[in-house]
Formats: structure tokens, C-alpha cells, sequence
């Protein structure tokens, strides 16, 4: 069956190519040059957004209809969708008001443009905005089918002149039904659109160009695969030029110029919008070369529009739909249409077709080798002399005045009117403002790139001008658009499901799991071996071992490990420390390594390390990651005018509609309704199945034969809004907190010694930090009644979003603002640790005592210490000759060995603060029975003075 497949595509592939090479061929003898022939150009306009509450998008509106058709005239004009705004007076809700599409329809029967051309003058598509809270195409909500000019869902229709044959196809890539917003940002087309598409262009073969129309963008559409395994880059090798709108020109000048050249060789061009930025773009078509402009209308000089009709003007009539359907609507009532305003004075509009501009050069589908062979410069000018106003006749002057340059000079040859004059059309000939200029295309061709400009002054002194790069050898010249152009390139639906695997896995693997098992495996291991101790000190201890040591417990710089976790954390911790105390100490050349690398990767492995050893934390916030991909989000109802049937699950690879019984297909032609749904639908038993619903265009799995498969109650809705939805969950309520709950969970005494300040005022409990973290989670807080304010109230307590933030704010309370309550519990959970090494991690540590605090603090872990200082002290006492074999414990000979733990304590602060600066190796013996002569004959000094007798020390 695959090799069918693709023996099939190859030979479709081969058969295209033989077409393209024999009209190639044939059209090799064309010649462009001064001839009116072999041009025409049509005009489209995207993202109207007619609202009942916001009145200038309607006033734009209406400006195109009365000045720029007028003045273009064009052959059609194809609008690609968001014709209605369908959103509230707070811009949060979203339904289809009938008062905005009365709007739109009274707007076209008062230009004329229905009737224009005999009806096929005006061509619209849905777009995202048309679609909000509209179950199916055949539910009332659905005022498209009724009101606009197409009334299909897509359209096909040829333009077949004497020069060639030229295809446009509309495509409607709405989701089928229609989820009031936010959820509806990303188109979808699957595989009953995608037969429907590869119809279409299968009947466009042989044409000149093949234009689609869309509203969204491809690279925020999620396109399924034909029924024979053919995916949209398969079907895009057969038309030219795709054309969309819905991205409004993006942000902050971002999206000035949405345009790429696709890797399938074709040129892929959104238009601005018409809401904001007043925008409709101009098509050329000169010779089969494609050229266009954006035009921007007069926004400053447009008057506030006055809509038809309002709602507070509406009453409600019972009545019957054209379905026969009963429902209670508003009825308008009877007004005069306002006039769509006089026509407003405008720039001259200038669209140079030859030498076309090589940034947007279609190699695969235009013949640019007629650009070297050319003897003219071809190029429309649109003027408000040619066609003004009455009552600016009188002010008008004889010509208008046209200059170029090429490269900068001035061009020798005079320009000359070769078109149609607006006087002069009949029903052979339409207007056409083409003006030609004789040049040597033969003089540019030399490989390098050129500039035309073309100046034109019109009658009333309105300047304009136009700028073209172009190239004599056929070759495209890099767009240069930056970041637009690489929003165009890219697959932002793709994109984003591999933006959350990547992210999902780093969090789940790199963040939690994998510290996770280092932990455990250091838990269950046995600690390192210690060092061996000085030779006179363990000749003595030996002495008084009784017992043989634990095989789990072992020692090392006077401190007691029961497993490797232990030890594992003493030696980060000390490591950390010694980086810490030298920060200030480094060259300015090397504190950067060693603050902001060196010490901030070991200090996150042991935040992420001992954050998987705390049960609550640990657990709690692993079980929320696995639910991301593996239950419901929550319940809500995402299509409200559906009722019950809007009702359903929102996954992570979409929205599943339980109780909605089947799904509108097709997006061409006429509408299909499959109650069944075999080839779409499916219910998401479990993650398993909902991911292959989403990567196969909705379809569980495929069937054998049509009986074998049952038809399945319920709508699956394969969604790219789901996926960022999920996304931003990731980042806010999993990362953010996650990082958060990771720093607090561990004491700032692990990670800085003393000496550092950020010891007791690390930056994660500073006020403005915890006012952010607070911050964020109020808004996500704030995210979750918004989102139940849309889609219901049941979005709260069925939400795992919910839940997640309720426990998470607790932990954090717990855990980050409550900070002793936090430290007894690391306490507890490490095992053994006394609260005087929390004590002293919160206590100003003085110049004089600091260093012998940070030992005492490593060496108080165990209260098995003590127990070693008085085991040492006693024999120190009994070497002396201070006690023979046995101590008496009486209050003199208690005194004697509290001092000589005192002093043990003291040499073992001297050999620690020697490891601790970087010595290597041991002390001398000699050096230690000093350190503890001194420390003895100081605490008798002591006594002596407090007005006990100091005791004589007895020779050995």
C-alpha cells in the first residue's frame, strides 16, 4: 500500500513537471514590453474585525469601500477572514452578534460589491474570530452561511483570460466546531479538507499560477494528511503563492513584512490587518510574474462610522431560521443605511511589475528569465486625478510627473501611459494605470543586485515613491526579514509541541528524576572509607574500642556518616564553603568562575539532590508533572452556545466534546456532516490514544474495513492552542515554583560559610523576591478564574491547575516563608542533627570566632562527638598522669576532662581550619600534645583565678 502510494506521487510529480516544462517552453518567445495585454490584478484584505463595541475597525471599513475600491478598481477582492470581531465589551467573552454581521452585509449591499462583476466581484473566507462559539456550519451561531458573500466554507474559481488560465482556491481552516476564545487561536485542517484541497489542485493542473487563500497562516496551522498519505508539503509544490492574514503585523514592529519563501518553492504573504493598521494589499499579476503592494489608507482623515444597528435598539421576535430551526433572535429595527462616507483624498499607489522585485521571486513557478529579455519597465499608478471627486475638478492640473533611477542615476528614457483609462473601459477592457519606460535589461545583467525607484507627483502635489531591488539573472535575493520572516519559515504548531517535550523532559528527567535516583543510590550505599588518623592519637583511641565499629557507619574529619548520602552531602558542603570563604580573596579575574559557575552549578546539584530527599516536596510536585500529560486539565464548556454537547475535556493534545455527536467535515464546497465520525473523532481513553488522535489528524488509529469500525460517541478536537495553553503551565506553575520550593528547601548553612553574608539573608527570602513569587501565583490564581469565567465554574474544582496551586502556595508558605518551622524539618528528615547547628547558622558570626563556630558546626552533627572528645580527653589524662586506669567521676576529675575535651576540641579546630584553607596531609603528633599542654595549663590558669586551686600536672 506505500509503495502505491508513493509510486503514485512520483508519477503525479513527473506529470506536473512535463506541464510546467512544455508551458515553459511555449512561453519562451514572450517578450514583455509595452503591451497592455497579459496583466491583471485583484486586491485582497484580511482581519476586518466589524465590532459592535470598538467603532474604528467598521470606520476603516467603510473608508476601503468608498475610497480604495473605487480608486483601484480592481478584477475581485478575497477578504481571508475575522470579518466580525465576536468578542465582548471587556474583550474577554466571545459569541456572533448579529449586529455585527448586519454590519458587514449592509456594508457590501450598499458598496454594490454583491452585484459587481455578476456576484463574483467579492470572495470571503472565515477566519478565527467567525468561528468563536459556533458548533457546527449548520447551527444559527453560524451567521457566515447567511450573511456573507461565499456562504460556503471555501471557494474555487479560474480566471481564464487569452494569455492563460489562473486557479484560486479558499480554504476554511477553522476548527470544526468552533471553541469560544481563548482556545481557538490555531487553525486546523485534516483529512477531509485536505482530500477536498488535493481535489482542487489536482483540476488546477495546467494553469499559470495557482493562488490559495487562507486566514491562517501555515505556520500557525495544524494540517492533517489525505486519505493516500499525502501531507501539505506534498500538495504545496502545486500552487504558487499562499496568502493569508490573521497575524496583524504581530507587535512592537515585528510583523512589518510576514513573508517567506517557502522550502516547497512557493512564496507564502500575510497581509496587515484592516482593524488597526487600515491595510489591503494590490496582486499583480504582469506576464505570470507576480508582484504586489501593501497600501496603508488615510487613518488620521477617516471619520468615526456609525453602525446600522445596536443592540439596545434590537427587540426579540420569535421566528424560524431558513432550516426551519425555531429561536428567538433579535430583529433590527428599521433603519436607514448611513452612507459609507465621501471619498478621502490618497497618496499615489505605485506597484512596479517588471523588472520584478528578486526578494520575492518564485524560480519553481515564474518565468524570470523574461526579465533579461524584457525592453521595458513596467509599472500601475493609481492617482485620485484619475478618477477625483466632483468638487476637486477645478483644482486639477493637466499630467502627473513620473521619475526613475536606477542605482541612483536618472533614468534617460521618459515614462508613457500604456494602459486604460478610467474613461475609456468597457466590457472588453477594463481600467488599467500601466505606464511603461524603454530600458537595456542586458546592461543590469551582470549578477549583482539593483535599485529602481520610481517618484510620482500627482495633480495635487501628493508625493509618492516606490523602491525595487531586482536582479537581470533570474536569481532571488535574500528578503533580509528577520524576525517576520522567520516566524513565516517556521512551524509554530510543531514548534510548540517540541518546545514542551523538550521542556517536559528537562523538568521531569534532568529536575526531579535524575537527582531523584542519585539520592537513592546514594542512601542505600555505604560511605567512603575515612582517612587514616594521626598516628599518636588513633595509637591511643584504640586503646578504649571495646566494640567492633558498625559496617554502616564510618568517620571522617571528627564527623559520623551512616550511608554516602551523608558523606556526600558533607563534602559539597565543605567544597562549597571553601568557595564561598575565598570569593572575596580571588583575582577579579577568576571570581567570576568561581562565584557564578563554579559555586552555582554545585550548589544547585545539592538544592536539586536534597530536594528529592523530602517526601512532601518531592512527590507532591512529581505527581503534578505526570498528571500534565496524562488526565484532564479540567471540564468545562467550550462551545456554550452547543449546550451540553459543548461540554468536555481539555487535554494536553486537544479538547475532547464527550456528549457532542459528530463534527463538521470538509473544507471546500459544501458542507458534510458525519454523525458517526469514524475517520476524526475519538475518545482519549488515555494519553496513549489522545497524542495519536493529535498527530493523526483526529483519527485513533486507522480501520481495516468501514464495518469493523463502530462509530464512537463524542468530538476529539486536535488543538495547538492546548499545547501552549500547557506550555505556560510548564513555565509558571512547574518551573517558577518548582526553583522556588528547591532554594527554600535548603538551609543557606549548606552552601556559605560564615563569613558570607548571604548565609543569614540569602536573595530567595528577601521581601521583593518573595513579593514576585507571590505576585505569580496570585495571577495564576487570577488565570484560573479567568478561565472559569469562560468556560464555566467547574473549570475551578475539576481543574488539576486548581489544586496544584492550593497545595503548592501551602508548601511555599511552609517551606519559603515559614523558616524555623522549615529547618526543623530538615532537622527531622536528615536524622540526628541538633537544633544548635540551625542556632548557629542564625547568629552573627564575629572575625575572632567564625572559623571555630563553622567547625563546631560540622563537627556537632552526630551526638556521637562528644562521646569521641571525652574518649580522647581521658586518655590525654591518663598519658599525663593526671587519673590512672580508670577516671574517677567526681566533680575534680569531671573538670579535668571537660577541660581536655576543650582542648582536643580546640587542636581539631586547628587541624580542620588547616584542611579547610587547603593543607594537605596530618599534623605532627608533637604538635597536637602542645596545642593540648596549652589548653590545659590555660583552663587551670582559669580556674586558679575563679579561687579554685589549680592542681599541680604530675610528671609522666
Amino acid at each position: 500500500m506505500y509503495n502505491a502510494k508513493v509510486q503514485s506521487r512520483q508519477q503525479q510529480e513527473q506529470e506536473q513537471k512535463q506541464q510546467q516544462e512544455t508551458q515553459a517552453s511555449s512561453q519562451d518567445n514572450v517578450v514583455i514590453g509595452d503591451s497592455k495585454d497579459n496583466i491583471f490584478y485583484f486586491v485582497q484584505v484580511s482581519d476586518l474585525h466589524i465590532s459592535t463595541f470598538r467603532k474604528a475597525s467598521t470606520a476603516n471599513f467603510y473608508t476601503f469601500l468608498s475610497t480604495a475600491l473605487p480608486l483601484v478598481d480592481p478584477a475581485f477582492v478575497v477578504v481571508t477572514g475575522d470579518l466580525t470581531d465576536a468578542k465582548d465589551q471587556q474583550l474577554v467573552g466571545s459569541m456572533q452578534y448579529l449586529d455585527e454581521w448586519i454590519t458587514y452585509k449592509d456594508a457590501l449591499e450598499e458598496s454594490g460589491v454583491l452585484k459587481k462583476r455578476n456576484g463574483t466581484f467579492w470572495h470571503d473566507l472565515r477566519g478565527n474570530h467567525d468561528c468563536f462559539n459556533v458548533p457546527d456550519w449548520g447551527s444559527k451561531e453560524n451567521m457566515f452561511a447567511d450573511m456573507s458573500a461565499t456562504k460556503t466554507p471555501g471557494f474555487m474559481f479560474d480566471v481564464k483570460t487569452d494569455y492563460g488560465k489562473y486557479g484560486f482556491i479558499g480554504i476554511d481552516a477553522c476548527p470544526k466546531p468552533g471553541p469560544a476564545r481563548p482556545y481557538n487561536f490555531f487553525g486546523l485542517f485534516e483529512t477531509p479538507d485536505m482530500d477536498s484541497l488535493a481535489q482542487r489542485l489536482s483540476l488546477s493542473q495546467g494553469n499559470n499560477h495557482t493562488f490559495v487563500f487562507s486566514h491562517y497562516p501555515v505556520t500557525t496551522t495544524m494540517f492533517g494528511q489525505t486519505s493516500t498519505g499525502a501531507s501539505f508539503a506534498d500538495l504545496s509544490r502545486s500552487f504558487s503563492v499562499y496568502m493569508c492574514g490573521h497575524l496583524h503585523k504581530l507587535k512592537w514592529g515585528l510583523g512589518d513584512s510576514l513573508q517567506a519563501y517557502q522550502p516547497t518553492h512557493f512564496l507564502e504573504l500575510e497581509v496587515g490587518d484592516m482593524k488597526q493598521n487600515g491595510l489591503y494589499r494590490i496582486m499583480v499579476v504582469d506576464h505570470d510574474m507576480i508582484s504586489f503592494t501593501d497600501v496603508s489608507m488615510p487613518l488620521t482623515t477617516i471619520p468615526p462610522a456609525i453602525m446600522p444597528a445596536h443592540p439596545d435598539d434590537a427587540f426579540v421576535e420569535e421566528g424560524d431560521d431558513h432550516k426551519g430551526n425555531s429561536f428567538s433572535d433579535p430583529k433590527p429595527k428599521k433603519k436607514k443605511r448611513p452612507a459609507l462616507g465621501r471619498r478621502l483624498p490618497t497618496n499615489p499607489i505605485i506597484v512596479v511589475s517588471n523588472p520584478k522585485d528578486s526578494r520575492y521571486l518564485i524560480p519553481k513557478h515564474e518565468p524570470v528569465n523574461r526579465i533579461a529579455t524584457s525592453t521595458h519597465i513596467r509599472f500601475l499608478v493609481w492617482t485620485d486625478s484619475q478618477a477625483p471627486p466632483p468638487e476637486y475638478h477645478e483644482h486639477m492640473r493637466k499630467d502627473i510627473k513620473i521619475e526613475l533611477r536606477i542605482d541612483g542615476q536618472l533614468h534617460p528614457n521618459p515614462s508613457t501611459f500604456a494602459g486604460v483609462h478610467e474613461h475609456d473601459k468597457n466590457d472588453e477592457e477594463e481600467f488599467l494605470p500601466l505606464y511603461v519606460s524603454e530600458w537595456d535589461a542586458q546592461k543590469y545583467n551582470d549578477g549583482k543586485e539593483h535599485e529602481l525607484e520610481v517618484k510620482v507627483v500627482d495633480r495635487y502635489g501628493r508625493v509618492s515613491s516606490s523602491t525595487t531591488v531586482f536582479r537581470v539573472d533570474g536569481q532571488r535575493s535574500d528578503m533580509k526579514g528577520g524576525f517576520a520572516e522567520w516566524v513565516m519559515w517556521a512551524n509554530v504548531a510543531l514548534m510548540l509541541k517540541a518546545l514542551f517535550t523538550t521542556g517536559y523532559l528537562f523538568v521531569t528527567l534532568v529536575l526531579l528524576i535524575l537527582p531523584k535516583l542519585y539520592s537513592l543510590y546514594l542512601q542505600t550505599s555505604p560511605p567512603p572509607l575515612p582517612p587514616p588518623p594521626p598516628p599518636a592519637l588513633a595509637t591511643k583511641s584504640s586503646e578504649y574500642s571495646d566494640a567492633p565499629a558498625s559496617p554502616t557507619i564510618t568517620t571522617t574529619h571528627g564527623l559520623v556518616f551512616k550511608n554516602g548520602y551523608e558523606a556526600w552531602l558533607d563534602q559539597k558542603c565543605r567544597h562549597l564553603y571553601r568557595l564561598s570563604s575565598t570569593l572575596s580573596t580571588v583575582p577579579s579575574r577568576n571570581r567570576f568562575w568561581n562565584r557564578f559557575v563554579n559555586h552555582t552549578i554545585h550548589a544547585h546539584v545539592l538544592r536539586f539532590v536534597h530536594f528529592s530527599t523530602q517526601p512532601v516536596l518531592f512527590y507532591s510536585t512529581l505527581i503534578f508533572t505526570l498528571m500534565l500529560v496524562t488526565v484532564p486539565h479540567f471540564w468545562g464548556n467550550f462551545v456554550p452556545a452547543a449546550g451540553d454537547q459543548g461540554q468536555g475535556y481539555f487535554y494536553l493534545q486537544g479538547i475532547y466534546l464527550p456528549q457532542a455527536g459528530g463534527h463538521l467535515g470538509g473544507g471546500l464546497g459544501a458542507a458534510s456532516v458525519d454523525h458517526a465520525g469514524p475517520d476524526r473523532v475519538g475518545k482519549p481513553l488515555s494519553v496513549i490514544s489522545g497524542a495519536i488522535a493529535s498527530l493523526t489528524g483526529g483519527r485513533i488509529g486507522p480501520s481495516s474495513s468501514q464495518d469493523a469500525t463502530e462509530p464512537i460517541a463524542g468530538t476529539w478536537i486536535p488543538m495547538a492552542d492546548t499545547w501552549m495553553s500547557t506550555i505556560w503551565t510548564v513555565v509558571y506553575d512547574l518551573v517558577i515554583f518548582l526553583y522556588y520550593l528547591t532554594l527554600c528547601a535548603t538551609p543557606s548553612g549548606y552552601l556559605y560559610s560564615p563569613s558570607n553574608p548571604h548565609r543569614l539573608r540569602p536573595y530567595h527570602r528577601t521581601w521583593y523576591v518573595r513579593c514576585l513569587i507571590f505576585g505569580i501565583w496570585v495571577y495564576r490564581c487570577c488565570s484560573v478564574l479567568m478561565t472559569a469565567e469562560l468556560y464555566g465554574p467547574s473549570v475551578v474544582w475539576s481543574g488539576i491547575g486548581t489544586w496544584w496551586l492550593a497545595v503548592v502556595g501551602w508548601l511555599m508558605f511552609m517551606v519559603g516563608w515559614s523558616r524555623s518551622r522549615n529547618e526543623k524539618d530538615i532537622i527531622s528528615l536528615r536524622g540526628g542533627e541538633e537544633e544548635g547547628t540551625m542556632e548557629v547558622v542564625e547568629q552573627t558570626v564575629d572575625n575572632e570566632s567564625g572559623m571555630r563556630r563553622q567547625i563546631h558546626q560540622h563537627v556537632s552533627y552526630h551526638h556521637q562527638h562528644q562521646e569521641k572528645i571525652r574518649l580522647v580527653a581521658s586518655d590525654w589524662v591518663n598519658t599525663k598522669g593526671v587519673a590512672q586506669a580508670e577516671v574517677e567521676h567526681d566533680d575534680e576529675s569531671d573538670e579535668e576532662l571537660d577541660d581536655g575535651g576543650e582542648a582536643v576540641n580546640g587542636a581539631y579546630s586547628e587541624e580542620t581550619k588547616a584542611l579547610l584553607n587547603g593543607s594537605s596531609g596530618a599534623s605532627d603528633p608533637m604538635d597536637s600534645e602542645q596545642a593540648l599542654d596549652a589548653g590545659m595549663n590555660k583552663k587551670r590558669h582559669q580556674r586558679g583565678r575563679r579561687g579554685k586551686p589549680a592542681q599541680s600536672k604530675p610528671q609522666a
